[in-house]
């Protein structure tokens, strides 16, 4: 009788050690899933920077008092295809929180709309003149898809996709700094 009570308490502390390892090695795994979610998310902001880089959507031109700003439909439609295979295919969705995933089909929805538009009202494809652009050697890309370029006339779009880009861009920076 003396050697069963201290055993039972053993067995207790043992029970209860292994609880707790196998609760941190399961927040452990969840963290290491968040942080692959987060790293697959972080390529997305190129796309969405109000600086231009190789793949940014919407890009202006012009000075202070008057700027353009222009969507490039093919960054769009690569856009399009990497949200749906990173919230869906591999599975990142599920590891996100609510407010980026959001924040993703909100511009995924908004790129949606302002590409369809597009189709819709050019039906085809329009072509823009060089002389538009002359001197404007440091737009990326512009010589190869002058045929994608579209000036958005409504800058409350613009607006709304940079506010969105950069609620994102602090969302996906809280998470990491979290991790």
């Amino acid at each position: 009788m003396p050697v069963l009570l201290p055993a039972c308490i053993g067995f207790l502390f043992w029970y209860l050690q292994k609880r707790r390892e196998l609760a941190l090695r399961r927040e452990e795994m969840y963290a290491d899933r968040r942080t692959e979610a987060i790293k697959a998310v972080w390529p997305l902001l190129e796309y969405l920077t109000e600086k231009e880089y190789p793949k940014t959507i919407i890009v202006s031109r012009g000075d202070k008092e008057q700027s353009y700003h222009y969507i490039c439909l093919k960054k769009a439609r690569e856009f399009l295809k990497v949200v749906p295979g990173i919230l869906y295919e591999n599975g990142h969705g599920a590891f996100l929180p609510d407010s980026v995933v959001e924040d993703l089909l909100y511009l995924r929805n908004t790129f949606y709309r302002l590409t369809e538009a597009i189709v819709r009202e050019e039906g085809r494809k329009k072509n823009i003149s060089m002389e538009e652009y002359k001197g404007e050697a440091g737009f990326y890309g512009l010589i190869d898809e002058l045929e994608e370029v579209y000036r958005i006339k409504n800058p409350k779009v613009v607006e709304a996709v940079h506010q969105k880009a950069k609620e994102l861009a602090s969302n996906v920076k809280q998470m990491l700094e979290q991790n």
